[in-house]
């Protein structure tokens, strides 16, 4: 049934009679009545009882009418849902990191992200570099923090910094290594992961 014919009925219902009802839907009645007429014919059975001096709903039109009913009502709430997640009102991000990671500059910017869009849920997973890698490319993480070399051509990488990493050993060795880190990216919801990674950046 079409929100047209839903109208239809429920204004039939709420005046009771199809005269009111026209008058009130500016149509005709002979093509009001034509109009229901044809529904219960595609239903396959009256959905309207149709007396002297008033109008009801059948049982099975009580059904019909109250499955109809939830569907404009699931889809008002699916609406509403893709325009809160459009304009940034809820959502979710979900970011892999190592255990380390997270603690050393992860929650403070999590915080801070947080505070600026409130209703929308940071999940992380915790796993090494390994899991983290396969996690953004099966899209269970929106995207993952791990180190490079990584040669995944299903990802794009976006690199986020340098890190110099000291050893400490004999006081006659030294060794230093640069690491590189990146994002790689799986995006489900592109606007809501480049606000978190620019977040991210900012403030490294």
């Amino acid at each position: 049934m079409s929100q047209k014919e839903l109208n239809y009925i429920l204004k039939v219902l709420e005046e009771g009679s199809f005269s009111k009802a026209a008058e009130k839907l500016y149509i005709s009645q002979p093509s009001l009545s034509e109009y229901i007429k044809r529904t219960e014919k595609r239903i396959g059975t009256p959905l309207l009882n149709r007396q002297a001096n008033t109008v009801s709903l059948t049982e099975a039109g009580k059904i019909f009418v109250e499955s109809e009913r939830n569907i404009v009502r699931q889809r008002e709430n699916t609406q509403r849902q893709i325009n809160d997640l459009i304009h940034l009102d809820c959502g979710q991000v979900t970011i892999g990191v190592s255990v380390f990671r997270c603690k050393q500059f992860l929650t403070r910017i999590i915080s801070i992200f947080k505070e600026k869009y409130p209703k929308v849920d940071v999940l992380i997973e915790e796993d090494v570099t390994e899991n983290l890698v396969y996690y953004a490319e099966q899209s269970i993480t929106d995207f993952s923090i791990v180190l490079l070399p990584t040669n995944i051509k299903s990802l794009n990488s976006v690199w986020l910094f340098d890190e110099k990493i000291v050893v400490a050993v004999a006081k006659t060795t030294t060794l230093s290594k640069i690491i590189s880190y990146r994002f790689l990216l799986r995006a489900r919801s592109p606007r809501l992961i480049f606000l978190c990674l620019k977040m991210i950046i900012s403030y490294l």
